[in-house]
């Protein structure tokens, strides 16, 4: 709980007090803003966009911001040691299609790294996007000799398990096996995040000010 500081010496306070509660589960977190128990919510799960926006009561912002998600390969572990899997799994994403089919256009294309628009200057617009190339990404894993892997995740940003079956299904086409070991994220970042091989991740960068 914070409270207002009658001393502040800026504009505001604009509220007598806030409360800030973790709500992990992206259901339950839904439905108290849906009644009125919670005034705000962040990390609308892409799925639930037109529920909130159908509700009388409720609505939502969408603006750049320095969040994103992404799929770890260590490279101080097989496979991410392997230069050629690594290039032939990385020629395999859809990028357009998670933006639009799975953040439902709520995000823009990422480029192996989290410094999006968000950051203004920071972001290089000139940097080309690792395009999906399916000949190419059978053509590096055959030399990489990895035909088989798996892919620990658990939902710790809305959309990322989703877009890990998205990459199943690509690399189903050209015949390699990729697994997606769907897990809870109750200790997700001590037991699975940079400890499993491949794992998935997110991360909130906050922009420097200028």
């Amino acid at each position: 709980m914070h409270v207002r500081n009658p001393n502040y010496w800026g504009d505001g306070p604009n509220v007598d007090s806030v409360e800030i509660l973790g709500i992990t589960d992206p259901i339950v977190r839904v439905n108290a803003l849906l009644s009125g128990d919670i005034t705000l919510m962040e990390g609308l799960n892409p799925k639930a966009i037109k529920q909130v926006e159908s509700n009388e009561g409720a609505g939502g912002v969408s603006v750049p911001s320095g969040a994103f998600m992404g799929i770890c390969m260590l490279k101080t572990k097989y496979l991410g040691n392997n230069n050629d899997f690594v290039r032939g799994m990385k020629l395999l994403h859809r990028w357009e299609k998670l933006v639009d089919k799975l953040l439902k256009g709520h995000g823009t294309v990422g480029n192996d790294h989290p410094i999006n628009i968000a950051y203004g200057k920071d972001f290089c617009e000139d940097l080309p996007i690792t395009p999906h190339d399916p000949d190419q990404a059978k053509f590096y894993l055959n030399k990489s000799g990895v035909t088989s892997t798996e892919i620990v995740g658990g939902e710790v940003i809305p959309g990322v398990t989703d877009a890990c079956l998205l990459w199943q299904r690509e690399c189903q086409k050209i015949g390699f096996d990729l697994k997606v070991k769907k897990v809870t994220t109750d200790g997700y970042w001590g037991v699975v995040w940079q400890q499993e091989p491949l794992n998935v991740t997110t991360w909130t960068c906050v922009r420097r000010q200028r």
